[in-house]
């Protein structure tokens, strides 16, 4: 089955708007077939064991050049994550459009996602009997869409969107495997959150989330020259209060490592859904601020020391893996200052995650 990327600022060139739209590229080597690549769009269900808990969707593909664990498993590429922390709410229906890639070849692992909730809170997933993580994965989601329940509503701001699947909760967990990802990852920092809301609102009913979307990206179809925009990173937590409180959020900002290609540019939207309606609307209290950067840490100052006329900045943030072992990144932190002149809320395209009573 494919299906078309149409999600609002999908920008593709001509020529790779013809390859989203349903056609394939047949490897006469083999007469492998090569699918189109698709929007990760995953429903989980009944999550309610997980609502505070951090949760993490890593999009991931096998590229050919990952390493061969001793079970013989091979470690795929991280192409996209989202981070919820916590989770936040029992159903819901995540959109990260044209982040999973296509399969390129027979034998390699297909566009999928692996999740997983961090039960034993040691950051980095780990698949042991006595305190075990919760974790799932998910195949060649563009092609095998397992949507099992007819009763997810759907806003009409979703109603373009893949046909995607849905997951309902159950214990038949996956030893998932660390994905190999990119040198650069992205970190918001938040100035004042709390004091620059309007009067009268409580910081418990503001949620916060941050997109990351790569533009002109290298096509995921490896076709030389071809460029799209397409979603790298979500970031989400339910409420300020949740953001301030250190039990529930280990690393006191917003961090996505291992997503930025070196040298490509990037934009980050941070979203405060003011009016707690889990909506973001235009006209209205909720705000948003953009940011437009290249992924370079050349000329970057330390943010311990300042940050550059742009308000960036480099710092070495920690990716943990399943040893719960920290590993040293390298993140462009944004500083995001709630007092600053805030973009237009597109509610067309803001709306990426919809929770779904």
């Amino acid at each position: 089955m494919q299906h078309e990327n149409r999600m609002p600022r999908l920008l593709l060139l001509a020529s790779t708007l013809a390859f989203a739209a349903g056609c394939s590229i047949v490897n006469d080597a083999d007469d492998f077939v090569i699918d189109e690549g698709c929007n990760l769009d995953l429903t989980i269900e009944r999550f309610i064991p997980h609502v505070r808990q951090r949760v993490e969707y890593r999009v991931v593909h096998e590229d050919g050049d990952g390493i061969v664990l001793d079970d013989g498993r091979v470690t795929p590429r991280l192409d996209a994550l989202a981070v919820f922390e916590p989770l936040g709410f029992e159903n819901g229906r995540l959109i990260m459009p044209g982040s999973v890639f296509p399969q390129t070849s027979t034998g390699l692992r297909a566009g999928g996602v692996d999740f997983w909730a961090d039960v034993n809170r040691t950051m980095g997933f780990q698949f042991d009997p006595s305190s075990a993580d919760h974790g799932w994965s998910l195949s060649d989601i563009c092609r095998d869409l397992p949507r099992a329940t007819a009763n997810v509503p759907v806003s009409p701001f979703f109603a373009d969107a893949d046909e995607g699947s849905v997951f309902v909760h159950n214990v038949d967990f996956d030893d998932l495997i660390d994905p190999d990802g990119l040198p650069l990852g992205v970190e918001v920092e938040f100035e004042g959150l709390a004091g620059g809301l309007p009067d009268g609102v409580n910081v418990d009913d503001v949620r916060v989330e941050v997109h990351v979307e790569g533009v002109e990206l290298p096509a995921r179809s490896g076709t030389l020259g071809e460029r799209e925009d397409r979603a790298v990173g979500f970031w989400r937590t339910n409420s300020i209060r949740a953001l301030l409180d250190r039990d529930l959020i280990l690393t006191g900002s917003a961090q996505l490592p291992s997503i930025l290609i070196d040298g490509e540019n990037y934009r980050v939207r941070v979203l405060l859904d003011v009016d707690g309606d889990d909506f973001f609307a235009a006209g209205g209290t909720d705000r948003a601020f953009e940011f437009e950067f290249p992924a370079t840490e050349a000329g970057l100052p330390l943010c311990a020391l300042r940050r550059d006329e742009n308000g960036l900045c480099e710092r070495t943030g920690r990716k943990f893996n399943s040893a719960g072992e920290g590993e040293d990144v390298t993140l462009i932190s944004v500083l995001v200052n709630p007092r600053d002149e805030p973009s237009a809320v597109d509610e067309a395209a803001d709306n990426w995650l919809q929770i779904i009573p």
